[in-house]
């Protein structure tokens, strides 16, 4: 018996861990200041918008020159690919805005940012430059792109930047600073750990383990 119980604990944490490693593609905003503005939680799609008008928080109205929060997005789930960053370029050509990528996560999973201008102070050191994204111009700019993940499947990326002009990329009717829609990813509300999902996984498997123990002994 005691054999049967070490044998249901080990494929308790095996079975656990092939769970977290797989492709559940969940996306979770880890940036208050961004607010969701299209999608609902449990779609695989949603829109994200840092609000044009950002007193709230001390950073000025719409084109402020002061600061913009930095979005954050987490995925369950590691890129295949090594660490890069796209950038933006405003009418004078200068950077405006990057999106930086790779699996900066918890446990090594995928993690997706925004700096927008002006707020630049973003360590480059070691990621891939993938290249220019879109350049704004008074109307803003969107660029879009994919990551695919390890495991399986890909997301795509569309980032739009503002204009001089009032910005409304995507069709939900809100002013906005920047936006960006992630296609291909289930919105959650957070992102497991890895390790919390094997003790999970195991805990459920022991306790299966059990059950079956303890039938075999009333038999």
């Amino acid at each position: 018996m005691r054999h049967f119980l070490v044998g249901a604990l080990t494929l308790g944490i095996l079975q656990a861990s092939c769970a977290g490693s797989a492709n559940a593609a969940i996306i979770a905003n880890m940036s208050p200041d961004w607010q969701l503005i299209g999608g609902a939680l449990g779609g695989t799609n949603g829109t994200w918008g840092l609000p044009a008008d950002l007193n709230s928080i001390g950073c000025g109205a719409e084109n402020e020159t002061t600061c913009e929060p930095t979005g954050v997005w987490a995925f369950d789930t590691p890129f295949a690919g090594g660490p890069g960053y796209r950038f933006m370029t405003d009418p004078d050509q200068s950077v405006g805005d990057y999106l930086v990528y790779g699996n900066f996560g918890v446990g090594g999973n995928g993690e997706v940012r925004f700096y927008s201008d002006p707020n630049l102070n973003v360590n480059l050191a070691g990621l891939v430059n993938d290249g220019l994204l879109c350049a704004e111009g008074a109307d803003g700019c969107i660029g879009t792109f994919s990551l695919a993940f390890a495991g399986g499947g890909l997301v795509t990326i569309s980032a739009a930047s503002d204009g001089e002009n009032a910005f409304d990329p995507f069709g939900f009717h809100a002013d906005t600073s920047d936006q960006i829609r992630f296609e291909g990813a289930t919105i959650g509300t957070n992102v497991p750990e890895p390790g919390s999902l094997a003790l999970i996984g195991a805990m459920l498997m022991s306790l299966l383990g059990l059950g079956v123990l303890r039938r075999r002994h009333q038999a």
